[in-house]
């Protein structure tokens, strides 16, 4: 089942930002990822093993609002696929796989 998560932004401000890249900033993937499983780990209640998969299909510019989708029907195999989301333009920016903890 495909389902919203969460979502965030960045302040135009953040340190975060600071050297990526001055005067034209982006949101470092590292974050963006983060963020991702961290959304996962709370919303499912499981342990997570690794990223996979994991593809980045346009920056994100400071202040733009990112949602986090996730299809968890195969979850009993121990995956979860997730996309991340222009919150207007509903375009992808970064998909991927999340591997589980068997429990």
């Amino acid at each position: 089942m495909k389902r919203k998560l969460s979502e965030f932004s960045v302040d135009p401000h953040s340190p975060l930002l600071d050297g990526h890249f001055p005067g034209n900033p982006i949101v470092p993937g590292a974050h963006v990822l983060e963020r991702v499983v961290e959304a996962i780990g709370v919303s499912c209640s499981a342990r997570i093993k690794k990223l996979s998969h994991v593809k980045f299909s346009a920056i994100i510019p400071p202040a733009v609002v990112v949602e986090i989708w996730i299809d968890d029907s195969a979850k009993s195999t121990g995956k979860i696929i997730f996309e991340v989301v222009h919150a207007t333009a509903k375009s992808r920016l970064c998909s991927g796989a999340i591997e589980l903890e068997h429990e």
